[in-house]
């Protein structure tokens, strides 16, 4: 049996899932500052895929105004609930002193109730988005090789991000959803589908809300 491989963006949502805004795992995920593969964690986070199992967020609930004062990030709200459905709630990540050696910066988590979350994390610098898309890359690997889709270019409200479009397997068993990503004035945003469904259309038309 052939090794299985995961693209970057896969190794990124578990690390944003599990260790920027305390999801609970059982399983241990790689500090952010290796930013590879987790030590653990892809299979489970496939099959909850499959199985549209909601993460379970442990961070600070607050509201807009306590984001903004714990933060330093204002909390940037979708507002096209036919896609998105209702915001559930705002949780604040502040990491520790030694969570901070590990590359851990401070994010905000939004989950919505139709199944996605969006994600908005402290980056001061922009991200180099070229390299990102392209490594590590999997062109030319056997289909049986590869589990997610190659991500690519794109920009939302005129700022660079990128989006890793919805993805199926040979033989349709396995499914994961479109991510998008893009960068503005010290922000990361993320818009991650925690089950299947969305295009990668909707997912741009929730981020083009947001503005």
């Amino acid at each position: 049996m052939k090794t299985v491989r995961f693209v970057f963006m896969l190794a990124l949502t578990l690390m944003l899932l599990a260790s920027l805004v305390g999801c609970t795992t059982s399983e241990s995920i790689t500090p952010a500052k290796n930013r590879g593969l987790p030590t653990a964690g892809p299979d489970t986070y496939i099959k909850n895929i499959q199985a549209g199992i909601e993460p379970a967020f442990t961070g600070t609930v607050v509201s807009p105004s306590e984001a903004k004062a714990k933060t330093g990030m204002t909390a940037r709200l979708a507002k096209n609930p036919t896609l998105t459905g209702n915001l559930k709630k705002i949780y604040a990540y502040i990491p520790s002193a030694e969570e901070a050696k590990q590359d851990a910066r401070k994010a905000l988590a939004m989950p919505y109730s139709n199944g996605l979350t969006i994600v908005e994390e402290a980056w001061p610098t922009e991200p180099d988005w070229a390299a990102e898309t392209a490594v590590p890359t999997f062109n030319g690997r056997p289909p049986d090789e590869v589990i997610g889709a190659q991500p690519v270019l794109t920009k939302v409200a005129g700022f660079q991000g990128m989006l890793t479009p919805e993805w199926t397997s040979t033989g349709a068993t396995t499914k994961l959803p479109p991510q998008l990503q893009w960068w503005e004035n010290g922000v990361r945003y993320h818009i991650l589908p925690w089950k299947l469904g969305y295009t990668s259309d909707q997912l741009m038309q929730v981020a083009e809300s947001m503005y």
